[in-house]
């Protein structure tokens, strides 16, 4: 069972705000998503959207959009979160901390309520992160074959990427969770990071490399079978024209 727990509030703090304690997401409020029409920074909020069954709008935004806007936002970058009653969520990480106290699979709340489970999910989630600064160096690469022999080295079995996505896969429960028999964000994120660096948005990733991870793979092939999860991709891809959510919308 999937679904929202509301009426959680987050105090502002700070001289230059209210302290006064105010809903982010009100009840049955409708929400929407600005990020750009591709599989990155914006798809785990999709995925707690679609998990949480909340009323929302996937604003993509095209790149010839992106100019006319960035001066509107807080931080002149996406994903920002907009509600109804005008309230603003910027930052991926912060947002999806955010939303996943809201959101339960099976009885679990995706982010813990308990500190020491919470970091947990915080350091798992962090530690893909510290894969993906290992791969960001290759975006600068203009000549497309000196990029991909740089994803290559990455992601062959001595590459800096394979060594730390094997201490993951090592500190990864062996059960199809991030955390033993327990649903978080941290599965979520886990499920983003493989259907991305498989998707082919990233051109050039030996994607064979990956399914050696053999606990992460549990954790993806987990997440990708969640009926909504499996539901909402298989609409995906068939939308999309580039054919990078095909990935997601498989088991494997």
């Amino acid at each position: 069972a999937v679904g929202v727990a509301v009426g959680l509030g987050v105090a502002q703090v700070g001289p230059w705000v209210s302290r006064r304690r105010r809903r982010r997401v009100r009840r049955g409020e409708k929400v929407k998503l600005k990020y750009f029409d591709i599989p990155a920074l914006g798809e785990p909020i999709r995925l707690l959207l679609v998990l949480g069954e909340f009323s929302w709008e996937d604003d993509r935004v095209d790149f010839e959009r992106w100019p006319s806007l960035k001066g509107e936002t807080k931080w002149g970058q996406l994903p920002v979160v907009s509600t109804e009653s005008g309230v603003e969520l910027t930052q991926t990480k912060a947002i999806c901390r955010y939303l996943a106290t809201k959101v339960w699979i099976d009885g679990s709340r995706l982010y813990p309520s308990d500190p020491d489970l919470a970091f947990l999910v915080d350091e798992f989630i962090d530690a893909f992160e510290d894969v993906q600064r290992k791969f960001f160096p290759t975006m600068k690469i203009t000549d497309p074959a000196e990029k991909e022999r740089a994803r290559a080295a990455l992601f062959a079995d001595d590459g800096d990427c394979t060594a730390l996505l094997r201490k993951i896969d090592k500190h990864a429960s062996d059960d199809g969770y991030m955390i033993a028999r327990t649903d978080t964000l941290a599965d979520l994120w886990c499920f983003f990071f493989f259907k991305l660096y498989k998707c082919g948005f990233l051109e050039g990733i030996p994607t064979h490399a990956l399914h050696q991870h053999a606990n992460l793979v549990k954790v993806e092939q987990r997440i990708a079978r969640l009926p909504l999860v499996n539901a909402y991709y298989r609409a995906q891809a068939l939308k999309c024209k580039d054919g990078f959510y095909a990935a997601f919308a498989q088991p494997n």
